[in-house]
């Protein structure tokens, strides 16, 4: 600790320790923090000094620690300590530093290399950057407060990072500048919290604007304050400490989600040309519907007759349903004009739900009707909505 706060690194022991991580050390500058972090793989005793090379000391370690050390999102230093002589050296992990041995992986740790002001440079190097705000986009924030928390869900798009350690210090930002946010999604909520910081902050982080289109996260993190009280913490999930108290979840199927939506989707000229012909025939169809059931609510026909005359509206209505269910994914232009199809179809089959046999055996006839044409009037200003997507798309 006394040899990485005299260059100007705060240490802070992991007492629920990382799998193979004994601390995290912090850069601070101009005495404030700065999120930067460095994980510490740390052994003391003359033990961890006896195997020598000429350049420096033999530090061993199973394929298991050191993959897990690689892939971390932080980067990593094995610090070995001599307390005798009060002297810390040290060397970063890195596929150049990590030999493998067969049995195992050797890493040289060079004699001169001490934890003193002859290396802050080099340590600071390691760091991952602070990431600019350029650099990643919000695509959404959700207010998801309550009375007990105040709470924020934010999905973030990176340009162009790609590395555990970018994303992280991505993260680590956008948490940051989450914490502060003074959104609320009503005046009840921001009368409840006013100008307090957040209690609790998702980040959801996508890699593209399609993965965010196919809810294709890279990785989802939790960042929770620290003296929350236990009956307003939400369920946490287990993943990897980046530091300040975030956990990050690392999706373990985003290759595969990623190719699968890769192979199903649309071009834009073959996406509309299968879905305009549908919100045409679908808008007709309604207003057949509509106007068969002006018919039944004036007394013209009888519900029977209503049943039996749009039997084949509302069958196909639902066959119009199942098949935009069942397409391929969109392009990723065309993601907002598809999700207004989606709630216009769905709006146009909620209108027949109401004539199944189940429905006309329990439901009143008047409050069928009412019901139905409260979905048409949702409908058709849904298809008002549609038909604005779709000029943004041509």
């Amino acid at each position: 600790m006394s040899a990485f706060e005299k260059v100007n690194f705060a240490f802070r022991e992991q007492h629920e320790s990382d799998y193979g991580l004994d601390a995290h050390v912090e850069l601070i500058e101009n005495e404030k923090p700065t999120g930067q972090l460095i994980g510490v793989q740390l052994k003391t005793g003359q033990s961890y000094l006896v195997e020598r090379t000429q350049s420096g000391f033999v530090f061993r370690s199973d394929r298991e620690h050191v993959e897990y050390w690689l892939n971390h999102s932080l980067p990593i230093v094995v610090a070995l300590c001599d307390p005798d002589q009060s002297i810390v050296y040290w060397r970063n992990v890195s596929n150049e530093s990590a030999e493998e041995t067969g049995k195992g992986f050797k890493i040289i740790v060079p004699f001169d290399q001490r934890i003193d002001h002859s290396s802050a440079d080099k340590l600071k190097s390691l760091i991952s950057p602070i990431i600019p705000l350029n650099l990643y986009t919000v695509f959404r924030t959700d207010d998801v407060s309550h009375n007990l928390a105040k709470r924020y869900s934010i999905d973030i798009v990176l340009s162009g990072l790609r590395t555990k350690a970018d994303i992280s210090a991505a993260i680590r930002q956008a948490t940051t500048e989450s914490v502060k946010r003074k959104y609320y999604r009503n005046h009840i909520v921001e009368g409840r919290w006013g100008d307090a910081d957040a209690d609790v902050v998702w980040i959801y982080v996508y890699l593209s604007p399609d993965d965010r289109a196919m809810s294709n996260w890279i990785c989802r993190s939790i960042w929770i304050r620290e003296d929350l009280p236990e009956d307003s913490r939400p369920l946490d999930f287990e993943g990897e400490n980046i530091g300040g108290l975030i956990t990050v979840d690392w999706s373990l199927h985003y290759k595969e989600l990623g190719q699968i939506a890769i192979d199903n989707k649309l071009r834009k000229t073959d996406y509309l040309q299968v879905v305009l012909p549908l919100i045409d025939e679908l808008e007709n169809l309604i207003q057949t519907f509509k106007s068969d059931l002006d018919n039944l609510s004036n007394s013209q026909v009888s519900e029977d007759e209503f049943v039996s005359n749009t039997v084949h509206i509302r069958n196909r209505i639902h066959e119009i349903y199942m098949l935009a269910t069942d397409m391929a994914f969109p392009p990723f232009e065309c993601t907002d004009m598809d999700s207004k199809f989606q709630e216009f179809i769905a709006l146009a089959d909620n209108m027949t739900l109401y004539y199944s046999e189940n429905s006309l055996a329990n439901q009143d006839e008047n409050l069928r009707i009412g019901q139905v044409l409260h979905y048409y009037s949702l409908a058709d200003a849904e298809l008002n909505n549609l038909r604005y997507e779709i000029s943004k798309v041509r």
